[in-house]
């Protein structure tokens, strides 16, 4: 949750000059190097027992499944939102020590897959990782250090991106969230190498869960999972549309718009926004939902604000900062054009 902080206070920085905001980043930062200068290998993390855990994933003793690696909880998506949070702290705030902290990061965990075979990745692949690939390939830019392109690289999962790639939807069944931030980084791997296929994953990607997977209000997933293609009638109830996923989706279609600037991703972008983000968010105290009931007679659930650590706490953070970046602009267009 801390990488979304970061973030969030940084976009929303960036969207109305607030200092305060601006201070937080700051102080976070500050923090952030005291605990990588105590660990002393460029380490750093909130996971318990990381530093220990990652050893033993560098030594090959590797235990890997769905949200569980070496006994920890989805440790590298974690570490995906700690890289992101320093990002946009450098890239929104100006924070130039946070590049720093964040290139200490890489570089630590360049050592710890450096000695790992193409099968002892995959099998740490295995483990939900987040947007791995996206941020390395954003720091990669950002640092001007071209290793973790080839790092970035190391995050390419074969088992969904394989298909993707062959235009075949194999989705069905599949954790969506864990899904969408490898797309999101295959679009900027395109963006920075020019690499053909990843923007060919990224547009059939898009137009399989937009088209193909997706509630009316923009959302996606019955409890977490994606579906049968094009059968959504069965699976409404109040684990409808998990937050997060729509999230992701907007940052995917932003990259789609950027390339192609079609009507349909715009069209998309507002509709998921005002039906899901926005509506996802108590309008009095700040609360989010994890997830968008369309049950019938169903309701929303909304998390507590300083108890509750979920993902979708942790990206509604960033959501309802971008949403107001959003809303701005609509509203200097409708003046533009009065």
């Amino acid at each position: 949750t801390l990488g979304h902080y970061i973030s969030g206070c940084a976009l929303m920085y960036a969207s109305t000059g607030n200092e305060e905001l601006l201070q937080r980043v700051n102080y976070v930062v500050d923090e952030l190097e005291q605990c990588q200068d105590a660990h002393g290998n460029g380490f750093i993390s909130g996971i318990p027992r990381g530093k220990e855990l990652f050893e033993e994933v560098k030594a090959g003793d590797i235990r890997s499944q769905g949200f569980d690696l070496n006994g920890g909880w989805v440790p590298l998506y974690t570490m995906h939102k700690l890289f992101a949070g320093l990002r946009d702290a450098y890239r929104l705030a100006g924070n130039q020590k946070a590049l720093v902290i964040e290139t200490k990061l890489g570089l630590w965990l360049e050592d710890i897959f450096a000695g790992l075979s193409k099968d002892q990745i995959l099998e740490v692949l295995r483990c939900e990782f987040g947007g791995m690939n996206e941020a390395l390939t954003d720091l990669a830019e950002d640092s001007g250090e071209e290793r973790f392109l080839a790092l970035a690289e190391s995050f390419y999962h074969g088992e969904v991106l394989n298909d993707l790639a062959i235009e075949k939807d194999t989705l069905a069944g599949r954790h969506a969230n864990t899904q969408i931030p490898k797309i999101i980084g295959a679009a900027r791997q395109y963006e920075v190498t020019g690499q053909e296929h990843y923007a060919g994953i990224s547009r059939f990607f898009w137009d399989r869960v937009v088209n193909h997977h997706s509630y009316v209000i923009g959302g996606n997933s019955y409890n977490e999972h994606f579906g049968e293609p094009d059968k959504l009638n069965d699976r409404l109830g109040e684990g409808s549309c998990e937050t997060c996923n729509t999230y992701n989706m907007l940052k995917l279609t932003k990259h789609m718009f950027q390339w192609d600037a079609y009507a349909a991703y715009a069209d998309y972008y507002e509709r998921a926004m005002y039906n899901h983000i926005l509506a996802s968010q108590e309008p009095v105290d700040g609360r989010v939902c994890y997830f968008v009931s369309l049950e019938m007679g169903g309701h929303k659930s909304f998390n507590s604000q300083f108890e509750s650590f979920t993902c979708c706490v942790g990206s509604g953070m960033e959501s309802h900062s971008m949403s107001v970046s959003y809303t701005h602009l609509r509203a200097h267009e409708t003046l533009a054009n009065l």
